[in-house]
């Protein structure tokens, strides 16, 4: 937003609800937590009000389909990296299934903070 201001680009920004990055639920703003800690949130993640992957996957999803029905020629995406990776999953792959939501395939891609990545 900055850049489009000082620029005068007057470029649309669309806020998207879709990439916000998941539902912690009860986690979120906990930090020092150990990886064991962690572990006893997200093995229950309903009781800790935690997204559930599959409902994040569909809103990612929902969200890539409708910029690709759109025919934009140009399109920046800015979201956290794990809602950047499910993208990118989705893209390459054109499914998520749960065997993939139950051993993270996604969660392999690497991404380095603030790159910037070109899909055609």
């Amino acid at each position: 937003m900055i850049i489009n201001k000082e620029l005068s680009l007057n470029l649309p920004i669309v806020k998207d609800e879709r990439l916000i990055e998941f539902g912690g639920g009860a986690l979120e703003g906990k930090s020092g937590l150990t990886a064991d800690q962690r572990m006893v949130y997200f093995a229950n993640r309903v009781k800790y009000g935690i997204e559930l992957l599959p409902d994040a996957f569909n809103r990612v999803k929902s969200f890539f389909d409708e910029i690709k029905s759109k025919n934009l020629e140009n399109v920046l995406v800015v979201s956290h990296a794990g809602i950047i990776k499910m993208m990118l999953y989705h893209a390459k792959y054109n499914d998520f299934d749960e065997s993939n939501l139950d051993n993270n395939n996604y969660m392999n891609i690497i991404i380095e903070n603030a790159q910037i990545i070109r899909w055609e």
